[in-house]
């Protein structure tokens, strides 16, 4: 197979370009090309992308759409590290060249995450990431020490945003590497939400000032109850405060001050898409 027309600046014809591109499942061989060759140019990458193209090639044949992964592929590239680190990197990792595949040819939601932070990818397959097993405690602490790295409100919301993030594409590449089933994946899930919430009260009563006397307790109902939240489960939630007397301004304070909290919570978590 002659990759060579991957180093050239003007695109070949397509009686040339089709034979190679067409047997792996790509319906437009030119935008392939054109999103491919731009990455050949560059002296210091040349040789290892050289290398790993027909690699890539293989893996993006076998993703639901070839297409889609070459496209999620190349933004996330042009935006990764430097490429002389990644594509030597994706030369020696076969199993991140295949979960690429198939998060860029199958999910545009999780590409997005990749291509807007690049980095997850070395977490996913050098730290914990990937392969590390569901621990609640070091996710709570994971999320606590995120969140308390932020001056301010809206820094503390991003941190959850971040981490939600980060721990979907987790599951999602789990998921598509079959490295989880659908039990395990349906309770980490709840667990997330749980753990992200816990966190969200935390803000809102940072937000709202000290809390009257009195439990406040989250529910989960539904699905989030019963521990298999998927991923386009709603979450639904019941708030339960304890007044701190029967009646009086002890109670009205309560009554407005949880009220207020669980409307902030519910519409923090309808924000974030969780």
């Amino acid at each position: 197979m002659d990759l060579s027309i991957f180093l050239k600046a003007e695109a070949p014809p397509a009686a040339q370009l089709n034979p190679i591109l067409k047997p792996f499942g790509f319906k437009n061989p030119l935008k392939v090309w054109k999103e491919f060759a731009a990455f050949g140019q560059e002296p210091f990458d040349r040789i290892s992308w050289v290398e790993l193209l027909p690699l890539l090639l293989v893996e993006f044949s076998k993703a639901p759409d070839p297409d889609l992964a070459a496209n999620h592929f190349a933004t996330f590239a042009s935006l990764a590290f430097h490429k002389n680190q990644l594509f030597p990197y994706l030369l020696k990792a076969p199993a991140a060249r295949q979960m690429l595949a198939r998060v860029f040819g199958l999910s545009p939601a999780l590409a997005s995450v990749l291509c807007q932070e690049p980095g997850l990818l070395h977490w996913l397959f050098e730290e914990d990431g990937l392969y590390g097993s569901y621990k609640p405690d070091r996710l709570a602490e994971s999320i606590e020490q995120e969140v308390g790295a932020s001056p301010d409100e809206a820094g503390k919301l991003n941190a959850l945003r971040r981490v939600k993030r980060r721990e979907m594409l987790r599951l999602g590449a789990r998921d598509l590497m079959g490295l989880t089933d659908v039990k395990e994946l349906t309770f980490e899930m709840a667990g997330l939400a749980d753990a992200l919430l816990e966190q969200m009260v935390k803000i809102g009563k940072a937000r709202l000032g000290p809390p009257p006397p009195g439990a406040f307790t989250v529910l989960g109902m539904g699905k989030l109850g019963g521990r298999e939240l998927n991923y386009s489960s709603d979450i639904d939630l019941l708030f339960v405060y304890e007044s701190p007397a029967p009646q009086g301004p002890e109670r009205e304070k309560a009554h407005h001050y949880f009220n207020d909290l669980a409307d902030w919570a519910g519409n923090c978590g309808q924000e974030s898409g969780g």
